[in-house]
């Protein structure tokens, strides 16, 4: 079907139960709340949710899970720059299995709230005076790539998010080429996960999954470092190129507490960095110390 919604109107599926059927053209350029009853059918052709000028505009799913590509979109108006338009999510966004891919382009304002966002890849484009909001949610990407680009600075609004990479195959985080604030990055799949791209701070680094892998293919910063490992179950981290040391900065300086780490080609700077005692240092490893943190708290998981 072909779904184009113009104007400043609402689009409220609410007490619709039937079925919406494939997209073959979707372009909605008001809010839109879809039925908790209603159905939806998987496609591969990209449902594009624009705010035009300086329109504020909403996306409710009321539980829906969306087997299609979303991109969230603005066009450049003379006046959008000073008064940005945007799209504000009103509940969680799901969407998947297998075409739910989200895109966020530049020209308008985004903001996933206090929700979650789960989606196949993940593909975020920022500029000046447009801002990403990435909330107080759990961002679950289910494939191969989360994907950042613009240079422009203070476009991020990191909040409290938390990014989850939880592919069982290998994946890629990579960051905008400004030193934006990043969320939280989790390494949640077993498949290794790479981190590329030139800049980025991280709230912070951590996993989910035991025995896992963390490639550095850049050197970033960080607020917090809490990546550990299990007894029997290291966790990784090294170099995308062996032997070339990944500079790791802890902002503001003080005590970074790890354990169970395997280390290779990590040289870490700003305060002190303590690998843990069950942690094995390879080669190349910089500052990191072998001995468990001061006044450390941490206790063996078995």
């Amino acid at each position: 079907m072909n779904f184009i919604g113009k104007g400043n109107g609402r689009f409220d599926f609410t007490g619709f139960s039937g079925k919406l059927g494939a997209i073959s053209l979707g372009l909605c350029l008001g809010n839109l709340t879809f039925s908790k009853d209603m159905s939806t059918t998987a496609s591969t052709t990209t449902f594009t949710i624009r705010a035009d000028g300086n329109k504020q505009l909403t996306l409710k799913t009321n539980g829906q899970i969306l087997d299609f590509p979303i991109n969230f979109a603005g066009t450049i108006t003379a006046t959008n720059t000073v008064f940005p338009p945007s799209i504000t999510l009103l509940d969680d966004l799901t969407l998947g299995p297998t075409n739910g891919n989200l895109t966020i382009s530049t020209y308008c304002n985004f903001d996933a709230n206090v929700y979650n966002i789960t989606c196949v890849t993940a593909t975020i484009s920022t500029l000046a005076n447009y801002t990403v909001k990435f909330g107080k949610g759990i961002w679950t990407v289910t494939g191969a790539t989360f994907t950042m680009s613009g240079s422009a600075v203070s476009t991020i609004n990191a909040g409290s998010a938390i990014i989850r990479m939880t592919s069982s195959s290998a994946k890629t985080f990579t960051t905008p080429s400004s030193a934006n604030p990043l969320p939280a990055l989790c390494q949640a799949g077993s498949g290794a996960l790479t981190i590329t791209g030139t800049a980025g701070t991280f709230n912070d680094i951590f996993a989910s999954v035991f025995p896992s892998t963390i490639s550095l293919g850049g050197s970033y910063s960080c607020n917090n470092f809490t990546l550990s490992g299990r007894p029997g179950a290291l966790v990784t981290l090294n170099s995308t190129v062996a032997a070339t040391g990944r500079i790791l900065t802890k902002v503001g300086g003080g005590t970074v507490s790890c354990n169970f780490l395997s280390i290779q080609d990590s040289t870490p700077s700003g305060g002190n960095w303590y690998a843990g005692p069950d942690s094995t240092r390879v080669s190349n490893f910089g500052i990191w110390s072998a001995s468990q943190a001061p006044n450390s708290n941490m206790m063996d998981i078995v």
